[in-house]
């Protein structure tokens, strides 16, 4: 069998019976190729239209050889031993498709819930949700708006929800509050101090070098004080007397007028009498405003015998 001239048309067709076939019962003979076994390119042949005639079988076609089976690698050659591995010399997987198809993407879907138990479904999430799974008409933008309105909406009813009323009274009038108080037991209003024991020799007033100092008394808060005296005597007294104190305020200008000059500034004083007939005496009471915050207590003796004196004084407001 010669060759065959792929670039050539092949020759017309036509019939080898008589040219008026009596009921166009005998089958058309016509040169042909062989029966093509096995698939392959390059098929060219120039198609010219017939008449509507009854074609046989063809024969087989003439055709070149190709392999049977599977090239063992793929048009490209293998790569020895990579760092990096791109599978270019491996053939597709006999059985199966291959790990992934090229160029698709995942699924476009609203994403549902989590594990466990759902959350609650806000107002416009039915919404979103019906807008991304099915084709709308309505674009994105009219969508995405659509939902700032709703949000926007949902943000003013959750604040007047929130608000509450505030209720705001002026009292231009004080307030006048009657009724009774009740105490039980005695309401105090005053304090006692006391100077036991005070060892006083004879010493005239006017010595105001020689006074007996006791101390310091704080009168501060107390706008009067009732102050008293008493004592005993050491010894039988053979000329009588008197016994008293000074409460000199406790000021830096009247201490050093007293010392400086001897003269007594501001006093408030008690003094009792001391005879002969008793050896223990006692003073009156004497109430007197109080006028200093402290009060320095000085005292004297003009009887004949040292005696010792107790000084009270009860503060009142």
């Amino acid at each position: 069998m010669g060759s065959i001239d792929a670039e050539r048309p092949r020759q017309t067709s036509r019939s080898r019976s008589a040219p008026r076939a009596v009921g166009r019962l005998g089958g058309a003979e016509e040169n042909r190729c062989g029966v093509a076994l096995l698939p392959r390119h390059h098929v060219q042949a120039v198609v010219h239209p017939v008449d509507e005639i009854d074609v046989g079988d063809p024969a087989l076609l003439e055709h070149g050889r190709v392999p049977a089976g599977r090239a063992a690698e793929g048009v490209a050659r293998a790569i020895a031993r990579p760092v990096v591995r791109f599978h270019l010399d491996q053939a597709a997987p006999e059985n199966g498709p291959s790990e992934k198809p090229p160029a698709q993407g995942s699924p476009e879907e609203v994403a549902g819930d989590l594990e466990g138990i759902p959350g609650v479904e806000l107002p416009f999430q039915n919404l979103l949700s019906h807008a991304f799974r099915q084709e709308a008409p309505m674009s994105r933008k009219i969508v995405l708006s659509v939902l700032i309105v709703l949000a926007a909406v949902a943000l003013l009813a959750a604040g007047r929800r929130e608000a509450q009323d505030v209720l705001v009274l002026n009292f231009p009038d004080p307030q006048r509050v009657m009724g009774a108080v009740t105490i039980e037991g005695p309401i105090r209003h005053g304090e006692l101090a006391r100077l036991p024991d005070i060892i006083v020799p004879p010493v005239k007033p006017t010595e105001t070098t020689r006074l007996i100092s006791a101390g310091t008394l704080t009168t501060d808060g107390f706008t009067y004080a009732v102050l008293s005296l008493n004592g005993l005597t050491k010894g039988d007294v053979v000329k009588a007397g008197t016994v008293g104190v000074f409460l000199v305020p406790e000021e830096e200008s009247i201490i050093r007028t007293l010392h400086e000059s001897g003269q007594v500034q501001f006093p408030l004083e008690v003094a009792s009498g001391v005879s002969p007939a008793s050896p223990y005496f006692a003073s009156k009471s004497e109430r007197v405003a109080v006028a200093f915050p402290r009060y320095r207590v000085l005292l004297y003796n003009t009887s004949d015998k040292t005696v010792t004196v107790n000084l009270f004084a009860y503060m009142t407001y």
